[in-house]
């Protein structure tokens, strides 16, 4: 889910979206930023045409810009990530840097903030949830800007 405050204008792209991708990517415009913002969702069941699919949605994205931020659900333990892992290969190919160290789901870290190395300025954490709500925790980023 992606909250934003009706004082920012944001717009959806879907042309970075694939069908069989759970991805929502808004284009975030203030005269003075724009980013690309992705929420995502990998479901645990899913096989490797995920990561290829999201290589093709970051492919298209990176061709457009380099302030990009990806948040979500992605179902693989940062914590225990192979070094051959699809994930390590997209986070070195489009220089995004993960934001998130601690658990967000009992003692794993699943849902992680990517961003690319060009975003500066920007504070994220992770917010606890009701159990009733949710069995992950919940993850923020705020970044800077002139926005009152």
């Amino acid at each position: 889910m992606i909250y934003l405050s009706n004082q920012i204008r944001a717009t959806r792209r879907q042309e970075f979206e694939s069908a069989d991708l759970e991805c929502i990517w808004i284009e975030i415009d203030n005269h003075t930023f724009s980013y690309l913002l992705c929420c995502i969702y990998r479901p645990p069941s899913s096989d490797n045409t995920f990561w290829t699919k999201l290589s093709w949605s970051l492919d298209k994205v990176s061709e457009y810009s380099d302030k990009i931020i990806i948040v979500g659900d992605l179902n693989v333990d940062f914590f225990k990530i192979p070094l051959t892992h699809n994930i390590r290969e997209i986070i070195s190919t489009y220089d995004l840097v993960n934001n998130i160290s601690v658990a967000t789901r009992n003692r794993a870290l699943l849902d992680p903030i990517l961003t690319s190395s060009e975003i500066q300025s920007c504070e994220s954490g992770v917010l606890g949830m009701e159990q009733t709500v949710s069995d992950h925790s919940a993850t923020y980023i705020s970044i800077n800007s002139n926005i009152n």
